[in-house]
């Protein structure tokens, strides 16, 4: 069997020709990321001009399943756009020649045409030998004029390691954990993917249950392809409690005085112990379904900095208590932005609220000359602002 993914409108005699989109000339309809072939069941896949659609993160899933579906020795051939050559064009090239270039970095205006991601030519091999391949061939052409691509061709090597991330990555698949709609959510399960994959956790199953603290959905999928069904059931137990909900209900109770890392550590650490109550048959309360995809000392950063925004719009339209809740809901997930505590002092000053101000004038000055995060004179404010408030009264 020869595949043909992403075939769109270029039919090919022999293969079966795949492609998502109902326009195309394909025989079946799949994603590419997610292929409904058994393991080692097919000789040959193509993906011309594929990969560019696809992104970043959904392309090492696609590398995945076509190491999972081609047999050992199996031939993978990927086209795509020659970035770094497109770019030199561009630099030298007229008007016309630079509406090409264009055209090719970024793909038409066309349902299903427009291009995510273009792969520098070193990175796309990195991709290819992680995924459990060996280059054979490297080769540059022309696709259309002012259009260079590459063309490599890559054999399906093997191994135990390439053979566990691809069946995880399809476990996560079809799961459905794979975030592709938020980059940052989509950086933090391959963090997780690495972390699981590291000789120290994938040998011992209380370090890889672990991961259950980020994403228990993530530690179930791994120890479902591993083959533990203790702490795969834990993990789905977890997972059916919302328990990353209460790893972020967690770190909200910490203390609003302590530093950041501080306080994910101590979240970290009450949710061990709910790991070990978990494996002992005592699973924590039901949480209400969380709003965030996974707990991680970025997705929280993230979290927060998106709570800040929207208090911030509140503190543009005057409406300084509900910009005041939003501040709050924004440091309880991260404590470290010296903004978020400025504002959150200057929206209980501007409410009449004064019990806050002054702590919270003094965390944002000391945050902001520790961390660079400003120049000289927005720490001046800040000390005016705050001399400004003790004089007038504040605690």
């Amino acid at each position: 069997m020869k595949l043909n993914i992403g075939c769109g409108y270029s039919y090919l005699k022999g293969y079966v020709n795949i492609d998502s989109y109902e326009g195309s000339v394909a025989d079946r309809r799949m994603e590419a990321h997610s292929l409904y072939f058994e393991d080692g069941s097919a000789d040959e896949i193509k993906a011309a001009q594929l990969i560019e659609h696809l992104g970043f993160f959904k392309t090492k899933y696609f590398l995945a399943e076509c190491y999972r579906v081609l047999k050992p020795g199996g031939l993978l051939t990927i086209e795509t756009p020659h970035i770094e050559k497109t770019f030199e064009i561009f630099l030298k090239g007229d008007r016309a020649v630079r509406e090409a270039a264009l055209g090719w970095v970024y793909g038409s205006e066309c349902p299903g045409m427009e291009h995510r991601y273009c792969f520098p030519s070193e990175l796309l091999e990195e991709l290819i030998a992680a995924a459990g391949f060996e280059l054979t061939k490297k080769t540059l052409f022309d696709y259309q004029p002012h259009r260079p691509a590459l063309r490599f061709s890559a054999r399906k090597k093997g191994g135990a390691a390439a053979d566990f991330e691809a069946a995880l990555r399809r476990e996560l698949s079809i799961k459905g954990i794979l975030c592709f709609g938020d980059e940052y959510a989509a950086a933090e399960i391959e963090t997780l993917l690495k972390t699981a994959l590291v000789p120290a956790v994938f040998a011992k199953e209380a370090a890889a249950f672990e991961l259950a603290l980020y994403e228990p959905r993530f530690a179930e999928a791994f120890f479902h392809v591993k083959g533990n069904a203790r702490f795969m059931k834990a993990s789905a137990g977890l997972a059916a409690v919302n328990f990353t909900a209460r790893m972020y209900g967690t770190l909200s109770r910490q203390p609003l005085g302590a530093g950041q890392k501080e306080a994910f550590d101590a979240a970290l650490e009450e949710g061990r112990r709910d790991l070990r109550e978990t494996l002992a048959g005592r699973l924590p309360p039901v949480e209400k379904p969380g709003p965030h995809a996974l707990f991680s000392f970025e997705m929280a950063r993230v979290a927060s900095d998106r709570a800040f925004r929207v208090g911030m719009k509140a503190y543009s339209n005057s409406a300084f208590g509900e910009a005041a809740r939003s501040f709050a809901e924004a440091l309880r997930l991260c404590r470290d932005n010296p903004y978020v505590w400025l504002y959150f002092a200057r929206s209980f000053e501007a409410d009449g609220e004064y019990n806050e101000c002054g702590p919270a004038y003094e965390k944002a000055l000391a945050l902001f000359e520790r961390g660079g995060l400003a120049g000289p004179e927005m720490i001046e404010t800040v000390k005016k602002e705050l001399e400004t408030f003790r004089q007038g009264g504040g605690a």
